[in-house]
């Protein structure tokens, strides 16, 4: 006996499990991820982002400084280029990331 549908629907929905878990890794931060985010919590600190700051109170730090920010963080300048561009492809994984960093801050502040 032939079953119509049966087999269409089947793959229907096995394309959507498997784009439903897609969207889900954006929500997992991976390594580098975190390494993205502990870097970028110390730039933002380390520009006077700490709070409720004027604007005009934010310095962005010296090359050298940013040099040894990323060395700190084991993160290249290419990595670092990489991680921008990942990011901006993947908003939700950025959105995660941007949730530790504001984590990452207020443990620093306490």
């Amino acid at each position: 006996m032939k079953m119509p549908g049966i087999l269409p629907g089947f793959f229907f929905f096995f394309l959507l499990l498997l784009s439903g878990c897609q969207k889900d890794n954006d929500s997992v931060l991976e390594p580098a991820d975190s390494r993205f985010a502990a870097f970028y919590s110390d730039y933002l600190m380390s520009s006077g982002v700490e709070g409720h700051v004027e604007r005009s109170d934010i310095l962005p730090p010296d090359a050298e400084v940013l040099g040894s920010m990323l060395a700190r963080h084991s993160i290249t300048s290419d990595e670092l280029n990489s991680r921008i561009r990942f990011y901006r492809e993947h908003p939700m994984r950025w959105r995660h990331v941007l949730l530790e960093v504001r984590e990452n801050i207020r443990k620093k502040q306490l």
